[in-house]
C-alpha cells in the first residue's frame, strides 16, 4: 500500500470499510501505473458526437471525486464539484502521487479519534452517515476498475495479478 497505513485505523467498522474500499482502489490504480505516460490521452471513443475520458482524466475525476468524498465526511454535506485543482496539468506519475495522498488523507481521517463514523452527512439523494461515505467511494472505484479494463484492453496490456485475484 504506497504511503498508507491502514493499522493506525482502529475502530473496527472503518477499517473494515477500508479495507474493502481500498481493495478496489488498489486495482484502479495497478491500472493507472500500467498505462504508459505517452497512452495516458489515449480515448476509447474519439469522434464529433462524443469523446470518451482519456486516463488523465479518468485519473484526475477519481482524486477530484475521492476529495469531495473526503471534504463531505468532514464538514456533514456532500457537494460535487471544485475539486481538481489543476491536477490535469500533471503527469501520470504526479497524479498517482495525488491519488496516494489522498488515500493518506482518508486513513488520516478514519484513524482519528474526533472520527464518528455515525455522524451525519447530507447529501443530494438523502441523508448519509460518514462512513457511508467510504462504502460510496469504492463503488466508485468499482466502476472505474470496468472502464480501466477497457483501456487496458484497447492499449494490449495484460492484466496483473491483482486485477486477475479479485475480478478473474
Amino acid at each position: 500500500m504506497p504511503n498508507v497505513e491502514p493499522s493506525a485505523i482502529t475502530n473496527p467498522g472503518a477499517r473494515q470499510a477500508f479495507d474493502l474500499y481500498y481493495a478496489q482502489r488498489s486495482i484502479v490504480r495497478g491500472c493507472f501505473e500500467r498505462i504508459p505516460e505517452d497512452s495516458f490521452d489515449f480515448r476509447l471513443v474519439d469522434i464529433p458526437e462524443r469523446r470518451s475520458d482519456s486516463p488523465r482524466e479518468s485519473l484526475v475525476h477519481v482524486i477530484a471525486t475521492q476529495r469531495v468524498y473526503l471534504d463531505a465526511m468532514q464538514r456533514g454535506r456532500l457537494e460535487f464539484g471544485g475539486t481538481d485543482n489543476g491536477l490535469a496539468d500533471l503527469g501520470r506519475d504526479e497524479l498517482i502521487a495525488e491519488l496516494d495522498a489522498t488515500d493518506a488523507r482518508l486513513v488520516a481521517l478514519l484513524a482519528s479519534a474526533d472520527f464518528d463514523a455515525d455522524a451525519p452527512v447530507s447529501a443530494p439523494w438523502g441523508q448519509m452517515r460518514a462512513i457511508d461515505m467510504v462504502f460510496t467511494m469504492r463503488d466508485h472505484e468499482i466502476l472505474h476498475v470496468g472502464w480501466n479494463l477497457a483501456i487496458m484492453d484497447a492499449l494490449g496490456i495484460e492484466r496483473f495479478d491483482e486485477l486477475q485475484r479479485f475480478w478473474g
